[in-house]
């Protein structure tokens, strides 16, 4: 789906600049969540410090995580690639080069149309999820069974804060959804709820 996403909207890019005369700033970065903690994966440092969430004006956003400016879909498939060679995989029963973390490539668009004075930001999380995992399958011990324990758990808060998003409300009172329950809820917040699309 990625390679089909950026094709698409770089080729949409060029569009738009030949014919409404906008300028583009195209931005990518991608982290893990492995065991609840947030690794930049486009930081190659073997044991850099996990990465903590914060909330700026109703905005979720990442400490000191990198941001990288891109202008065509083979440098940023480039950077995808590299980025996914740094996540954390190990051997289960089921698989013997399991992905052991979710991870989140996003890619910040901003569009300044000159003539209107105007400019527009928006944001695209593109998710892989690792699957739920069975401990009676999986055969696992020690840490793959805390990866596969916290695997699930992010899982869980997901579909949580679904259920609870996908509920009606004909009286449209307040009610809360759990994002706070993973790093994965939390970091999708902005795109799961608001004015998300």
């Amino acid at each position: 789906i990625i390679p089909r996403v950026l094709t698409d909207l770089f080729t949409r890019i060029e569009e738009e600049q030949r014919q409404n005369n906008s300028k583009f700033n195209v931005r990518v970065s991608f982290v893990e969540i492995y065991n609840e903690e947030i690794k930049d994966l486009f930081n190659s440092k073997v044991n850099s410090e996990p990465l903590n969430i914060r909330e700026e004006n109703n905005s979720i956003r990442v400490v000191n995580l990198s941001e990288i400016e891109v202008n065509d879909a083979i440098t940023t498939l480039k950077l995808l690639e590299k980025g996914s060679s740094l996540r954390v995989v190990g051997g289960t029963a089921m698989n013997d080069q399991s992905s052991r973390s979710h991870a989140i490539f996003t890619i910040t668009l901003e569009q300044n149309k000159q003539e209107e004075n105007e400019s527009i930001r928006s944001k695209f999380h593109l998710v892989d999820l690792a699957g739920s995992e069975r401990q009676s399958k999986t055969k696992a011990e020690g840490l793959r069974l805390k990866e596969g324990i916290n695997i699930n758990l992010g899982l869980l808060a997901l579909g949580n804060v679904i259920s609870v998003l996908g509920e009606d409300n004909p009286t449209n009172k307040v009610r809360h959804v759990p994002y706070r329950e993973s790093k994965l809820t939390r970091l999708l917040q902005d795109s799961l709820g608001g004015n998300s699309h």
